[in-house]
């Protein structure tokens, strides 16, 4: 087997969801290995106590696996695109597609509320749509349901049943003629509804982020103007 080394500039963006997985499994199985031992010794009933500490260590146990199920990156910036990673798959935004990254927010201008996310616009629906998988637009039209029914409560307070609103068309025509159906029609649609409501097309959660978002707004920036500026040479082992 001979293995070759693939020189490319990416830079890598940690979820601070899925850090620490490993540790959180580990430690939370030494304390349940140790706590069983020390109930099996110990004279006696089992305790209250001891009945609460064992369901900690399981509920650790299962937070640490959920940690590790998770992709290593969330974001992978390349010269000319962004790629967004979730364990039901991935989404790819060349750099040329992005119009613009920032905060969105809900509110009026004295009561400016800016939700748990960072927002991208996209200029060409065809093309971003086109490499979506069916599997992760419905995983994300669920996840990301509870930003739309808040910036839906806000800036419509008199509607009275918000889940209604928040079903999607599984039709949609974009403004190139494409016809799309079913769950990437329901992205489509729901790409709409959510730059109506704050401006924005895409959104990322904060913990898919290893920083905060005003720094992470500066990043795409950054890369947008001059994407060598933050990338660093990395070494892909292929094998043959």
């Amino acid at each position: 087997m001979v293995r070759l080394l693939k020189e490319q500039m990416r830079l890598v963006i940690q979820a601070s969801s899925n850090k620490h997985g490993v540790e959180t499994f580990l430690v939370s199985s030494l304390a349940l290995l140790i706590l069983m031992l020390a109930i099996k010794l110990k004279p006696g009933t089992i305790l209250i106590a001891e009945i609460m500490l064992i369901s900690a260590c399981l509920v650790g146990m299962l937070i640490g696996y959920f940690k590790m199920t998770e992709p290593r990156f969330s974001l992978v910036f390349y010269q000319d695109q962004l790629e967004f990673h979730h364990k039901y798959g991935c989404w790819e935004l060349t750099r040329e597609n992005l119009a613009v990254a920032g905060i969105p927010s809900i509110g009026d201008e004295l009561l400016n509320k800016p939700l748990n996310c960072v927002g991208l616009k996209v200029k060409d629906y065809d093309s971003f749509l086109q490499q979506l998988a069916p599997r992760l637009a419905a995983r994300i039209l669920i996840e990301q349901r509870h930003l739309l029914r808040e910036s839906l409560r806000e800036k419509y307070q008199q509607i009275q049943d918000v889940e209604s609103f928040l079903v999607e068309n599984t039709d949609f025509c974009s403004q190139k003629g494409q016809v799309y159906s079913g769950l990437i029609a329901m992205f489509a649609n729901r790409m709409i509804n959510l730059r109506q409501l704050i401006g924005y097309d895409l959104l990322i959660p904060l913990n898919m982020l290893d920083r905060n978002a005003d720094q992470f707004v500066y990043l795409i920036h950054r890369w947008q103007l001059n994407a060598e500026s933050i990338l660093s040479p990395v070494s892909d082992e292929l094998s043959l």
